[in-house]
């Protein structure tokens, strides 16, 4: 066998219900792996000896929620989904999580909102997701599932990105007297798998003999990182503060650790409330890259690490129309004309601008954009939908509207981790590692059926399908649609949802103002009830999974009747047990405090 494995590191991008999708390259990847393993050990003459590594697992959101289930499954056997029409219920907990139980009929009930005391966290019932962490994630003890992956390294650092509102202070010392704060809101939460020595700068150590609360912890982490804002809860996360201590930090100088500044030098406990990892780090290629030490060598011939980016909505750069489109507006505004503002310009639109703005330049990665403008550079790659999939509506959360959809998203991805692994993520005999591999297959039968050619050159696999089942088609068939009869149900969930939060939240904001209450409650379920099924019902015929006429009015004319009419005084202590009272100024509110959700 060849002495150098080739390593590789799995970032695993947000995808909020097309988690499906990266789920389904999952299930594929440990399909291949594991046969090819098994195949090595059995001395099999017709495969590759080479050895390959998985080195690093970074995840963002829904990404995160994939990487968790790679450190719970690292030494776990399951089965893997061929068909849904076959799947045997409990078998494979990818398939079981995010096609089986992520619905938007869980995410819409209300008995997250039975105590009227307690403020609305968010539009969705997050506690969907509780229920999935704690049916997914607990370990089965039974002593049959164990395995042995050689293919995942020992002591495999798995990143969970995190957006933190409450911020880790940072000061930056300009003299010796004066320092500049800065406040850190790029989080992340670090767990070691597979370990067999002490790791002081993770957050989480585990073993196969880890207790089942510590596992446990690792989930509230995952379900953190995909708390998706205002959709989804906030999350409660606690980490020891002198992990900050010792967290490495990279640059082109190398690793250093960087103290934060905190207001006092104890030791302890440092909790936070945190959003959706994504915010801020959609794609950690960054913390893959750091902690992979580099890209190591990356030409075709000393090739020997890489990174690959699983990402179910991969971004596309601007197309000349949108630019065109954009400037078309500036030219025809004339400032001197107060009517004459474009939508560029609004309060709206400039505020919504601010929003993309900030959000892309948290994103923004120069010293990846450095290393791929390098030709012949060989060290990273892209798994996305090939086609397109089908959960993309409604921000992500297309997936939650039918198991059909995801359904197809994660066969789609398994089909994808197929095609990528025959023809993409491949290597020419000149690669040092793969010649080494490769060059005891002498048969012109077993060569052909690895091999592929590409500009004139012939390639082989990093990662060989080892066995005539792997190079099979995998079937996915067309994009399914959504039934007029399935539209009009999520109309009456989304319907039941609203009535139960928009009156709360209207609570919150105006403490019990009746009158003006009243108004808001009427018009504001219809408007956002109008809003999101028109939403649903554009992106859904732009992606050709809906027959019906064009448009939500034009296919539902007679909406159900608003739950308020003006006057009712539903508004007032039958809905948002705010008691009538006069309009005042009230003072600033309390610090936000979320139940504990975390570790």
């Amino acid at each position: 066998m060849a002495e150098q494995p080739y390593e590789f590191a799995l970032v695993m991008a947000g995808a909020v219900t097309a988690g499906a999708y990266t789920a389904g390259v999952l299930d594929f990847l440990f399909e291949a792996l594991d046969a090819w393993e098994k195949e090595k050990k059995a001395g099999n003459p017709n495969v590759p000896t080479h050895d390959v590594k998985l080195s690093v697992v970074t995840g963002a959101s829904a990404g995160s929620m994939c990487a968790a289930f790679i450190g719970t499954l690292a030494d776990r056997s399951f089965e893997h989904v061929k068909s849904p029409k076959t799947y045997k219920a409990g078998t494979n907990p990818m398939y079981e999580a995010w096609v089986e139980m992520i619905d938007l009929n869980q995410l819409l009930k209300t008995d997250d909102l039975k105590d009227k005391d307690k403020k609305v966290k968010s539009l969705l019932n997050a506690t969907a997701l509780d229920t999935i962490r704690d049916v997914v994630f607990a370990r089965n003890p039974d002593p049959s599932l164990n395995i042995q992956r050689d293919w995942i390294s020992d002591n495999l650092p798995i990143y969970l990105t995190l957006t933190n509102l409450r911020g880790v202070p940072y000061g930056l010392a300009m003299d010796k007297t004066n320092i500049h704060g800065m406040t850190l809101h790029a989080d992340r939460f670090h767990t070691v798998v597979k370990a067999d020595q002490a790791h002081p700068a993770a957050d989480l150590v585990l073993d196969s003999s880890s207790h089942p609360a510590q596992w446990m912890t690792f989930a509230n982490a995952a379900i953190a990182s995909g708390a998706f804002p205002v959709g989804l809860s906030p999350r409660l996360v606690t980490l020891p503060r002198d992990n900050y201590k010792t967290r490495p930090w990279s640059d082109a100088l190398g690793s250093v650790p960087l103290e934060p500044l905190w207001p006092n030098t104890a030791g302890g406990n440092y909790r936070f409330v945190t959003v959706d990892g994504g915010v801020i780090n959609n794609e950690p290629l960054d913390i893959a890259r750091a902690a992979l030490d580099g890209f190591g060598k990356s030409t075709p011939k000393l090739a020997d690490r890489s990174v690959i980016l699983i990402d179910p909505f991969p971004d596309v750069p601007s197309t000349q129309k949108e630019y065109d489109k954009y400037d078309a507006q500036l030219d025809n505004t004339d400032l001197t004309k107060p009517d004459n503002f474009d939508e560029a310009m609004s309060l709206l639109g400039t505020a919504g601008a601010i929003i993309n703005a900030m959000k892309d330049q948290g994103r923004f990665k120069a010293q990846d954009l450095i290393m791929a403008a390098r030709e012949n550079v060989h060290n990273r790659y892209l798994i996305g939908p090939k086609p397109g999939i089908a959960s993309g509506a409604i921000s992500g959360f297309g997936g939650a509207i039918s198991k059909e959809f995801r359904e197809y998203d994660f066969m789609l991805g398994r089909k994808n981790c197929q095609q990528f692994l025959r023809e993409e993520f491949a290597l020419t005999l000149k690669n040092e590692i793969i010649e080494d591999g490769y060059k005891n297959i002498t048969s012109p039968g077993v060569i052909d059926e690895m091999k592929y050619e590409s500009a004139g050159k012939n390639y082989r696999p990093i990662i060989p399908l080892v066995t005539p089942e792997l190079r099979e088609p995998i079937e996915v068939g067309d994009i399914p649609k959504l039934s007029k009869e399935r539209a009009k149900e999520l109309r009456g969930l989304l319907s039941e949802r609203l009535e139960t939060v928009v009156p709360r939240l209207f609570g919150e904001l105006l403490g019990g103002v009746a009158v003006v209450e009243d108004i808001l409650l009427t018009f504001g379920h219809d408007i956002i009830l109008n809003r999101l099924m028109s939403a649903m019902f554009k992106q859904l015929s732009n992606s050709k999974q809906w027959d019906g006429k064009l448009t939500y009015s034009e296919e539902f004319p007679n909406p159900p009747p608003s739950p308020f009419p003006v006057g009712s005084g539903k508004s007032s202590t039958g809905f948002s047990g705010v008691p009538t009272v006069p309009l005042t100024v009230k003072d600033h509110p309390k610090p936000l405090h979320v139940p504990g959700h975390g570790p």
